[in-house]
């Protein structure tokens, strides 16, 4: 054992010691106690009468102290919590990808209005126009035909140049590699 341990254990003996003295001199000190119970008398006390449960009757609160529950302006205990969900429009969600991560699906040429389907990279469907923006560059649709589609991207350099890019989205690419 080390030098400090043998000493922390005298010390805490001697505090012990000194415990016990201190108690066995306070009980030395102490007159007796007689702990027995009392001797019983012949008659027991007398009960005061207690009232029945009829006669007692609560104060009448004043108008001042009545409480009304007012619903204005507290939401209701009983309705179930509802998390507000945060709204993201189609507009938003389309320019999230760059252009070339989007696959060309399907295509209406033959209307009117020509309209080309869009498959963003986690399967979502988007049907878009001429003159809608796609991508995260915000490109431009500017000709839908039958088998392609032609997006452009204007681009400003660091240099302040403004750059124009143009992308053709082929409808069914992996025929053309076959071929």
């Amino acid at each position: 054992m080390s030098r400090t341990r043998i000493l922390t254990l005298i010390a805490i003996t001697a505090t012990f010691v000194s415990l016990i003295c201190l108690l066995a001199s306070c009980d030395a000190l102490m007159p007796s106690v007689d702990v027995s119970p009392p001797p019983l008398t012949s008659k027991p006390a007398a009960v005061a009468e207690v009232p029945s449960v009829t006669e007692i009757q609560p104060p009448e609160p004043s108008p001042a102290q009545r409480y009304y529950y007012d619903p204005t302006n507290k939401p209701d205990p009983f309705l179930p919590f509802r998390v507000e969900q945060q709204i993201i429009s189609e507009a938003e969600i389309i320019t999230r990808y760059e252009v070339r991560f989007f696959r060309l699906v399907g295509v209406m040429s033959s209307v009117r209005d020509p309209k080309a389907v869009f498959e963003d990279p986690r399967g979502n469907a988007y049907v878009l126009t001429l003159g809608d923006i796609i991508g995260k560059n915000g490109g431009i649709i500017t000709a839908i035909m039958s088998d392609e589609v032609h997006i452009t991207e204007t681009r400003v350099t660091i240099l302040g140049e403004t750059r124009t890019n143009e992308i053709v989205m082929q409808l069914h690419p992996e025929e053309e590699l076959s071929i």
